[in-house]
């Protein structure tokens, strides 16, 4: 595999030139193997990912993979050549670090984690066996990708009727709710000065029946769905959400 060859390379570089042997200095090589192989399935490292433990305890991990909707499909953990790396495994999933699809490693052994347990541990100079754990870790379905996956194709199944009913709804509220007339009017004017004159209130009505048919899925699964609310627009369509489902018409829906 000519990504490890030139993770190989890259180590004996920093190695070389750096005349390093920790973590710091190192780390760099094991982050671009994940990186390019995470590319060719369309994922992306994120170094130093913050996240909560389940104490509630703020930790960061050295790195994650991402896809592009900012799930989570694997952790990595780097430590130094120097260090037990059995204890220091330890002490990380003590402090809250997650133990499913997770590589430790520290230049010489890598130790991959699924569903709590060791599944597989090599030297990163076993070219055929890196390669498999590389395989398992990338091949593994984290269970909130497996319930996002799931739940996405019921939901493109039930999709048409969901849309048709909201449809429905909106019109309903557009007639009989002045709250919402009034949030849809001021939605309206936003946008047109954002996006430009041509927007119609149809448009509006497909938007924000969009918005809510995303926001639903992705409440979900997720606990926190803040990353679709960064702009004003954003943030202007949910206030109007918001203003829709408090109509007496869909208290119940």
């Amino acid at each position: 595999m000519i990504e490890i060859q030139n993770y190989w390379r890259e180590l004996d570089e920093l190695r070389r030139i750096a005349g390093a042997e920790n973590e710091s200095m190192l780390r760099a090589a094991f982050q671009n193997l994940l990186r390019d192989l995470g590319e060719q399935q369309q994922l992306i490292v994120v170094a130093e990912y913050p996240f909560k433990a389940p104490n509630g305890a703020n930790l960061r991990a050295d790195g994650v993979l991402l896809d592009r909707l900012r799930l989570v499909h694997g952790w990595w953990e780097a430590k130094d050549e120097k260090d037990d790396l059995e204890k220091e495994i330890a002490a990380k999933l003590a402090k809250g670090y997650p133990n499913d699809n997770i590589i430790f490693e520290d230049t010489r052994t890598a130790v991959l984690l699924q569903q709590g347990a060791e599944v597989m541990r090599c030297a990163v100079t076993d070219g055929k066996a890196l390669k498999r754990l590389l395989d398992c870790f990338f091949n593994y379905e984290l269970p909130a990708v497996q319930d996002f996956r799931i739940a996405r194709s019921q939901f493109m199944v039930e999709l048409p009727g969901v849309a048709r009913a909201l449809k429905e709804l909106l019109v309903a509220a557009h007639r009989n709710h002045a709250a919402f007339q009034a949030q849809a009017t001021q939605f309206f004017t936003l946008c047109q000065r954002a996006i430009g004159e041509r927007v119609t209130n149809d448009h509006v009505d497909e938007m924000l029946i969009q918005h809510i048919l995303t926001d639903q899925i992705f409440r979900a699964i997720f606990s926190d769905v803040n990353f679709h609310q960064e702009n004003h627009l954003a943030r202007a369509i949910c206030e109007l959400e918001s203003t829709f489902f408090m109509a007496e018409l869909v208290k119940n829906y």
